[in-house]
């Protein structure tokens, strides 16, 4: 999903933003369900920015590489945590139609810009082997590469951050990928 303009943030995304906000670099707490795995999740979160960001380069020449960023990493994580502990249904927008991961980026960069999220979600049945992050990584790409809607995002040029966030919990593993870039050229703001 990808929006531009902008919105009135909700409370989760308000709540998430202050938290961000007031907590230093790498000390974001996700849950305790979402810690157990954290070599799954940041092998995961390489091999796929390793991977789309090859896959950019390759189909769009020019176009600046996805540089990371930490604050969206952060905003990718929570929902990946939130999305892979059955909190909520994989969806970019909450029960009231709001572009969730767009709410809280907005409000820890500001209003300007574009935003854009893709999700991906993968259940080990019960009788497989467990999730390997280099396998659920190389296809969470693949998928998002292949997608309608997931492609076009990873391809954009005028997104220039991105965000990685896995989440296993579970057998349930849960990828997101939130893209931000500047505003438009001559775009305004104009006061609500």
């Amino acid at each position: 999903m990808r929006i531009e303009a902008p919105r009135l943030p909700c409370v989760l995304p308000l709540i998430a933003s202050v938290l961000l906000a007031a907590t230093p670099a790498f000390a974001f707490d996700l849950p305790p369900p979402c810690r157990a795995q954290q070599e799954f999740s940041r092998k995961a979160e390489a091999i796929i920015a390793e991977q789309i960001n090859a896959a950019r380069a390759s189909a769009v020449p020019g176009a600046p590489a996805l540089r990371p960023d930490e604050q969206l990493s952060r905003i990718a994580e929570l929902r990946s945590c939130e999305l892979a502990r059955g909190g909520k249904t994989l969806s970019h927008l909450d029960d009231k139609g709001h572009f969730e991961s767009a709410d809280i980026v907005y409000s820890v960069f500001g209003l300007y810009g574009v935003v854009g999220e893709n999700l991906m979600e993968m259940d080990a049945s019960p009788d497989a082997p467990p999730l390997d992050a280099g396998t659920f990584a190389m296809r969470a790409a693949e998928l998002w590469l292949k997608s309608p809607e997931p492609r076009p995002q990873i391809l954009n040029p005028r997104y220039n951050l991105s965000g990685i966030g896995v989440a296993l919990v579970g057998g349930e593993a849960v990828a997101t990928q939130v893209f931000h870039g500047p505003p438009r050229r001559g775009a305004s703001i104009k006061p609500r």
